[in-house]
């Protein structure tokens, strides 16, 4: 799936699922991220507290830390309430891997829904993606992981990019 799906279905609530984890220490790109190289990971102090804040919020089943990690500017109640009840939805499984890589700076994050055009409230450089273990080992491989567009703050740190309307 390309970025530009990501991007639609993370901020849809809809869950990307049947990609298996990168190896810790060594991330491995999927054949959906259509990349030609294994991305780099971020190792940042920006992208180590989202990753920490994000892990954090998980464990304590608190929807209301991951709201703090999201840019909510211009984003419409609807996409508020998509973004929230794919957290709740993911909270139930544990997490397995947690990585932040560069996004694809020449992938289009633009779409239309209902006569709607939706961009990005911040600017995306990085992309974060979650996998999640699922009890069973269904369809998907035991595996399913949910990705986020990231851009940076106006007080320098990343933050989760939602869709908002364009003009």
């Amino acid at each position: 799936m390309s970025t530009f799906g990501i991007f639609a279905v993370a901020s849809l609530g809809v869950l990307l699922a049947g990609t298996p984890p990168p190896e810790p220490g060594s991330p491995k790109a999927s054949p959906q991220m259509r990349i030609s190289a294994p991305p780099d990971e971020d190792r940042s102090p920006a992208a180590a507290r989202l990753v920490d804040a994000f892990r954090r919020a998980h464990e304590a089943r608190d929807v209301q830390a991951f709201e703090k990690l999201v840019e909510w500017r211009d984003v419409t109640a609807v996409m508020r309430q998509h973004a929230r009840e794919s957290f709740e939805r993911d909270l139930g499984q544990p997490i397995q891997a947690v990585q932040v890589t560069p996004a694809d700076p020449e992938e289009a994050h633009e779409f239309t829904l209902d006569s709607v055009t939706y961009r990005p409230n911040l600017a995306p450089i990085r992309v974060l993606t979650v996998w999640y273990e699922i009890a069973g080992g269904d369809w998907s491989g035991g595996v399913q992981k949910t990705s986020y567009l990231v851009g940076r703050a106006e007080d320098g740190s990343y933050r989760i990019a939602m869709a908002a309307p364009v003009g």
